[in-house]
């Protein structure tokens, strides 16, 4: 599905040189100085928030800041890891061995339920502890809830928060975990007749009965409605206790194509957020630079200054659900987010990519901070 992915996650030569160069970067990225350094450019930029005349400093900022991931193991005093590429976070969940009643809640704009591929390797590699295997097994980004579903043990029941623009209906599929007679083990619904109508959350159709124990894969659209009922749906679906909170930066804004249901549900069609602003090259002349009297950048400005408005109000909206979940007793165990966005070969070993840049860059450590920011508020 992803063979450009598939190549730079197995290429000796990706790997070999990539590394090295990481490495380079990393060992900056050690001093003391390097996070004060990074905290301070950050201020001085979300201080004005022009990601117009400010793009390039918020894209070389988000790169230099990935630098850190490795180093944050634990934000508000829980378990934590910051990924680019969402199938990273399947190791951290093998390796955290959460108790199968504890759900899986995924805010994000895509289900991430693709299938994978000798499946069954990475079952038996988590099973084993070998994190390189698990994730060599899983390399697609759109597969990193599959990932995290399979590990050994009973299934785990997963609530997908989606954002408003994403037009998968609410529903709860029942999934069991299927063994298949060429070893792979896939998620599969027996029931043929509640399949889910827009296909993203697509579950094997079993040909023999199901057996054993069962989860259940839940949708929900929350959006911005702050509206009782829509938190009391939430209440249902993610019981009291702890949870694994896991958030995509791209449910609070996304690249893609305005969304078209017919096109839709087609494999591969990625429907973009609201309002999407698009960046254009304003300085594409010699000796020119970036100015607000021009009237092409007064317009580009103006749309950008629309569009954080409305991110912000997205963010201060999963502020009050997660407030909301945690003064009616359910908090998390463990936290992930992943950026979903490129970085280069000199950021990350395994993640560097030119494509599947959901996030927009010029966003990443924008709205990565204001996350961290929430969760250390809430929790």
């Amino acid at each position: 599905m992803w063979p450009k992915h598939k190549t730079e996650a197995n290429d000796k030569f990706y790997q070999g040189t990539s590394g090295k160069l990481a490495k380079l970067r990393g060992m900056q990225a050690r001093k003391p100085e390097y996070a004060v350094a990074v905290a301070d450019v950050y201020a001085t930029l979300a201080a004005r928030k022009d990601f117009v005349r400010d793009h390039d400093l918020w894209v070389e900022l988000y790169h230099r800041s990935v630098m850190m991931y490795p180093y944050q193991s634990r934000v508000a005093g829980l378990p934590f890891i910051n990924v680019t590429k969402h199938n990273h976070v399947v190791p951290f969940y093998a390796s955290l061995r959460l108790p199968p009643t504890v759900p899986l809640v995924h805010w994000d704009t895509h289900s991430d339920l693709n299938a994978i591929k000798d499946s069954g390797t990475l079952v038996g590699a988590a099973g084993r502890g070998d994190m390189h295997k698990v994730q060599d097994r899983c390399w697609d980004i759109g597969a990193a809830m599959t990932g995290v579903l399979l590990l050994p043990g009973p299934p785990r029941d997963m609530v997908w928060v989606t954002p408003s623009w994403v037009p998968d209906p609410e529903t709860s599929l029942t999934y069991w975990k299927h063994r298949q007679s060429s070893g792979n083990v896939v998620l599969a619904n027996c029931d043929t007749a509640s399949q889910h109508p827009l296909a993203l959350v697509r579950l094997y159709k079993a040909r023999t009965a199901c057996q054993g124990p069962s989860g259940t894969i839940s949708v929900i659209n929350l959006g911005r409605q702050q509206a009782a009922e829509r938190f009391r749906r939430l209440l249902d679906l993610v019981p009291r206790g702890v949870f694994a909170l896991d958030i995509d930066l791209d449910v609070f804004v996304c690249n893609g194509r305005p969304l078209r249901k017919a096109l839709y549900m087609k494999e591969g069609y990625d429907v973009c957020s609201e309002s999407r602003a698009r960046m254009k090259e304003l300085n594409d002349m010699p000796r020119d630079m970036y100015s607000k009297r021009t009237r092409q950048c007064y317009d580009l400005s103006r749309t950008f200054r629309k569009e954080v408005r409305l991110l912000e109000g997205r963010l201060r909206a999963f502020e009050t659900q997660l407030r909301f979940l945690k003064r009616e007793g359910r908090v998390p165990c463990a936290i992930s987010i992943s950026d979903s966005t490129g970085v280069s070969f000199t950021d990350c070993t395994s993640c560097s990519s030119t494509g599947n840049n959901y996030m927009p860059t010029y966003y990443a450590a924008f709205v990565n901070q204001k996350v961290l920011d929430i969760l250390r508020r809430v929790y």
